[in-house]
């Protein structure tokens, strides 16, 4: 060992890595742990959910062609516009309506005021226009490609106010004796609730299901009038048979979520558009840029499209299959996963990880929609469905006949080809329920909510309501 200037020979480290006691070392090296830590903890977050496919052609899907003048929501849209010029008029002139529709429906035609009476008719030319989207064979307000969860559909809202006011209409009919135009009405405002469903995303369902409502209930009453024949009867049963055969599958909203959420991930700015800065919109827009700043080092929005394709994955196998045929629901419920039967994808994971996934997600908890909620709201919606055909063929049949039928049989097969399963039931041998309470009362039932008495009546002078 050669020695140095002082006589001492030289530690071979020291000779070998000098630069070890360099201030100068060992602050590049702090810099340098600093600037490649957020990478680090990115690729680390990255590493825990495993990139999937999107499951389904987003191309086809998105494919949507409508014939001209065919599209339900161009009528509709002129219609919310003349409606709005009336309220614009109504406001401009300080001319004011008093509105009593509930008393409306639960009394009859004969409490409606003055005032309600002239805005309908005011209104007669948007609801003519709103009928005529009401025919339509399709419809659509925005392409799933553009939709994203800022998004927001006025004219679908609107629709409410329009079943309302065909509601009302319809009520005036029936005080006119004009049940089967009445009929009719109820039934535009069930083909407006599928229409505005078609290609929608949550928001559109529910609407949808919400207006049906407010035909459905009234429809069914409509139905115990014997002045209604069976062959009118039948005939507004084969429109709503035709009607749920063709309801939008639950499918089609969870992929429209589903690709709004990756847009709006996918948008610069995508802090605000998710809406996670919305308590913080004073301190715009730094609250969005130093928010988004921070949350790249944890993996997002990577880590949430991950997590919200493989919840994706997940539903898309169970959410178009009745309760019956569905696979078992895991216990955790944040998200309503599904533990799936038989052989998945090597590339879908588990209940648990997608769970732990959403979890260590912010943006992901944030994005994705209670699938339960929905998915229960949607099911209920079905049993009423069916109940409303079922309510319908019991009351051909007394028409036919003089009397509900005694049992379930005497309508197989000549009005119904087989009798349908209770939507709200998950089990195989749960059916829409049937008893005959006598022979001018029945009752069809559903185990889980759906419940309606069927009576016959005929209305006496009196309570035919003169308009």
């Amino acid at each position: 060992m050669p020695p140095d200037e002082s006589g001492f020979a030289s530690s071979p480290q020291a000779v070998r890595w000098p630069f070890l006691r360099s201030f100068t070392f060992w602050r590049n090296l702090v810099v340098a742990f600093l600037v490649i830590s957020p990478l680090l903890i990115r690729l680390w977050c990255l590493s825990k959910v495993p990139p999937a496919p999107i499951p389904f052609d987003v191309d086809e899907f998105c494919r949507i062609e409508i014939e001209p003048g065919q599209n339900a929501f161009d009528y509709f849209s002129e219609a919310t516009r003349l409606k709005a010029a009336v309220a614009a008029d109504y406001k401009a002139n300080g001319r004011e309506f008093q509105w009593n529709d509930n008393a409306v429906i639960a009394n009859g035609w004969s409490v409606a005021t003055d005032s309600l009476k002239q805005w309908l008719l005011d209104n007669r030319e948007a609801m003519q226009v709103w009928r005529r989207g009401t025919e339509c064979s399709d419809s659509l307000f925005i392409s799933p490609r553009k939709m994203s969860l800022s998004e927001t559909v006025p004219v679908a809202q609107e629709l409410r106010s329009f079943a309302r006011m065909a509601q009302l209409d319809a009520v005036r009919l029936e005080s006119e004796d004009r049940l089967l135009e009445a009929a009719e009405l109820y039934l535009a405002i069930l083909r407006s609730s599928d229409l505005v469903r078609r290609h929608g995303g949550i928001i559109q369902n529910l609407i949808g299901v919400g207006t049906n409502s407010t035909a459905i209930g009234p429809l069914m009453k409509l139905s115990e009038d014997s002045r209604l024949s069976a062959e009118e009867l039948r005939s507004v049963m084969k429109q709503v048979r035709a009607m749920n055969q063709h309801v939008e599958p639950p499918s089609t909203a969870w992929k429209i979520e589903y690709l709004s959420a990756i847009r709006s991930l996918s948008q610069t700015g995508w802090c605000k558009e998710t809406g996670l800065t919305e308590k913080y919109e004073k301190f715009e827009p730094y609250a969005s840029t130093g928010m988004e700043a921070f949350l790249w080092i944890t993996g997002e929005p990577e880590v949430a499209r991950r997590a919200v394709t493989h919840v994706l994955i997940n539903h898309l196998r169970e959410v178009d299959k009745p309760l019956a045929q569905r696979s078992p629901r895991a216990e955790t419920q944040t998200v309503g996963l599904f533990i799936p039967r038989g052989e998945v994808s090597s590339q879908s994971l588990p209940p648990a990880a997608i769970e732990r996934a959403v979890q260590r997600s912010i943006v992901a908890k944030h994005v994705i929609v209670p699938f339960i909620q929905y998915d229960n709201t949607i099911t209920r919606d079905r049993a009423r469905r069916v109940g409303l055909e079922l309510v319908l063929v019991a009351q051909i049949y007394f028409r036919e006949h003089g009397e509900f039928p005694s049992e379930i049989s005497d309508l197989i097969p000549d009005y119904v080809d087989s009798w349908p399963a209770d939507p709200l039931q998950s089990t195989a041998e749960g059916l829409m329920q049937y008893e005959r309470e006598s022979t001018t009362s029945a009752r069809i039932f559903s185990t889980g909510g759906f419940d309606e008495t069927l009576q016959s009546r005929t209305p006496t002078p009196n309570e035919r309501v003169v308009p």
